[in-house]
């Protein structure tokens, strides 16, 4: 048995790095935009303004 039987072949390790490496960077911006744009920011701050008023509602009832 061949101790390196199930690795695949370095050139196809190569070859599906440069894919990665030439894919990561722009699905990292694409989520970075959608968790960062100013509309989910803006829709954030509503969401933790409205618990806070709802906390501050518990605190008086």
């Amino acid at each position: 048995m061949n101790k390196h039987e199930g690795i695949p072949d370095p050139e196809k390790i190569k070859e599906i790095l440069n894919v990665v490496s030439d894919k990561i960077p722009g699905l990292l911006k694409e989520l970075s935009d959608v968790l960062y744009s100013p509309s989910q920011a803006k829709q954030f701050g509503v969401a933790v303004g409205d618990i806070l008023q709802r906390t501050k509602r518990c605190r008086h009832d």
